[in-house]
């Protein structure tokens, strides 16, 4: 049998050596070889070091051959070659996730024991043996510009192909990998090397929340945004605060739309991609990791939990740009504008955060208000404060667009909302709700858009009427009213509305785009969420059988947006204290 040819060239014999060298590293840690003879208990000597180190890295000059198939001028070798040292390192962070366990169950000191000394030998015998950090840092630079044929031939026709998008897709990705893996199992390699774990976040959601942005390679996208949110969690160096650099696309021109707002900080790009990400799996590996970066600052240490009040009162909804019903006001922007409020609400609130919190407990009135600020404190996070402030300061100013206003003043109002689920932070609530119901709404911009103008007070009726319901069911209410007429003509307008196709459709770009698919369930919940806004806008209230009309048309175009209309329902109306209301919604919602 001939030997294995790891050195890297761009050969059928080299391809086959590294794939099966790479899938002999594969084989799991056998962890049972640990024990004691027909015990369960684990040996108190480890295995020899070159057991460890030979069945992860062999002695076959490893770090050179890497070295050199990673910086390859062919794609397929610096793929292949990171395929294969991500299963060595791999199995590397395997085997000392088994050894650190055996030391915590035989409870070895520091000084004396022998599994603790054979893994920091592994340890130093593993940085011998891989490539420098500085080789993987170049081979992720590289691996983010397209493929260019000219690198594989020569002749006209090669010259003139289009970049290969899957090609630089797959290697993002396997250089995001190994980016990861080193940050995990060698955090003191990455530590003498400079690099900007900030850049890899840019690099991967950068384009997220900023437009119609459809991905040409989905699949692989999703993988290369999960290595980089492990990366980030692994990361002591990530500053969370600081600012990004400018975005450029694919033909490497920054987009406009950034070039006007100056660059994006890293937490604004981390809530933009968990409103607009649909992938489940990503959105709450996202919302982990902003509920630990979050709570390590003094405005959510009192209570990590309440991180996730404020990540389900994002909006979420989903819009098509010049598509939806006639007469609305669309909110394409609801996104954006909420979240770059909010991002510079945590700036402000980074600076001078005490103030903040001295408002918060002068707001709740009792005696321990001073104690709430403890870990698991259950008085709401001084962000809130700092909030009021701005919404304040910003509509005096006329420095929000109506719509802008709207869209925060829904997000506060889903806030605080959630918020009354807290213990304790009831008192401080209600004195918030009556504070936003001060807002003045009388200036110029407003004036010209009644419409919006009276969205936003119902928004404001909306919260006051819970908070009041939730602390005394009994207290009376007052719902706005309404003409009957601008009620039942909204109804017959979205109830005769041509809803878009529902069958899937196909877009075929030739030359330089690949061919992509936009499922019909996109579509469906974009058309909804266009009703829900009609509804949101309208100047009337709805009663049951004008509510129930509704839920029926948009429960038959997307099902699961009928819960984001009820909760733009005044609970003022107690409709679900009627229990006609209530077996109607259970047999729209069970069909």
């Amino acid at each position: 049998m001939a030997p294995l040819t790891l050195e890297p060239r761009l050969t059928s014999k080299w391809i086959a050596s590294i794939a099966f060298f790479g899938n002999v590293i594969s084989i799991h840690v056998p962890e049972p070889s640990f024990f004691l003879a027909g015990s369960s208990l684990y040996q108190p000597t480890p295995p020899p070091l070159t057991a460890f180190v030979e069945n992860v890295f062999p002695s076959i000059n490893t770090k050179a051959h890497f070295s050199r198939g990673l910086l390859s001028t062919s794609p397929l070798v610096r793929h292949c070659t990171a395929l294969a040292l991500g299963k060595c390192l791999s199995k590397y962070a395997e085997i000392l996730k088994v050894v650190r366990k055996i030391e915590s169950v035989l409870e070895e000191d520091e000084n004396s024991g022998q599994w603790k000394k054979r893994r920091h030998e592994l340890e130093r015998e593993a940085r011998r043996r891989i490539p420098d950090f500085q080789v993987v840092i170049a081979f992720s630079q590289k691996a983010g510009d397209h493929v260019d044929a000219r690198s594989i031939a020569s002749d006209t026709v090669a010259i003139n192909t289009p970049p290969n998008k899957v090609c630089a897709a797959m290697l993002a990705e396997s250089s995001t990998r190994l980016l990861w893996l080193y940050h995990l199992c060698l955090s003191s390699v990455v530590a003498e090397a400079r690099f900007d774990v900030g850049k890899a976040l840019q690099n991967s959601f950068g384009e997220v929340g900023m437009g119609n942005f459809i991905s040409r390679t989905p699949g692989w996208d999703t993988l290369r945004r999960l290595h980089v949110l492990r990366l980030l969690k692994e990361s002591d160096q990530f500053v969370w605060t600081g600012k990004s650099g400018e975005f450029c696309t694919d033909d490497g021109a920054s987009e406009p739309w950034l070039m006007t707002t100056g660059t994006r900080s890293y937490i604004n790009i981390l809530l933009s991609a968990y409103v607009s990400i649909s992938v489940v799996g990503v959105r709450d590996v996202i919302g982990t990791l902003l509920r630990r970066l979050l709570s390590e600052s003094i405005l959510f240490e009192h209570d990590p939990e309440e991180v996730y009040f404020w990540l389900s009162s994002l909006p979420l909804s989903a819009r098509s740009k010049g598509t939806g019903p006639p007469n609305c006001t669309l909110l394409l922007d609801e996104q954006n504008a909420v979240i770059s409020f909010l991002d510079d609400c945590i700036q402000v609130g980074l600076k001078m955060p005490y103030g903040y919190i001295e408002e918060i407990a002068d707001l709740s009135h009792g005696p321990t208000a001073n104690n709430d600020y403890q870990d698991g404190g259950n008085a709401p996070s001084p962000l809130l404060a700092a909030i009021m402030e701005q919404v304040f300061a910003r509509v005096s100013a006329s420095n929000l667009r109506p719509l802008d206003i709207l869209a925060i003043v829904s997000f506060v109002r889903k806030l605080l909302v959630r918020l009354s689920g807290k213990e304790g932070s009831m008192e401080v609530l209600l004195q918030l709700s009556k504070r936003l119901a001060s807002l003045s709404l009388n200036n110029d911009t407003l004036e010209e858009h009644a419409m919006i103008r009276r969205a936003i007070t119902r928004e404001i009726e909306i919260l006051k009427n819970y908070l009041l319901l939730l602390r005394d069911p009994t207290v009376p209410t007052s719902p706005q009213e309404g003409s009957s007429s601008s009620v039942g003509d909204f109804l017959h307008r979205i109830e005769n509305m041509p809803i878009r196709t529902s069958q899937l459709f196909l877009r075929v770009f030739f030359f330089a785009y690949p061919t992509f698919l936009a499922t019909s369930d996109e579509l469906c919940q974009s058309s909804a969420f266009e009703l829900i806004d009609c509804a949101r806008s309208i100047d009337a209230p709805l009663w049951r059988e004008a509510i129930m009309r509704l839920i029926s048309t948009i429960s038959g175009i997307r099902r699961l947006t009928v819960g984001e209309l009820l909760g733009y329902l005044d609970t003022g109306q107690r409709l679900l204290q009627d229990l006609p209301f209530f077996v109607l919604l259970k047999q729209i919602c069970s069909k």
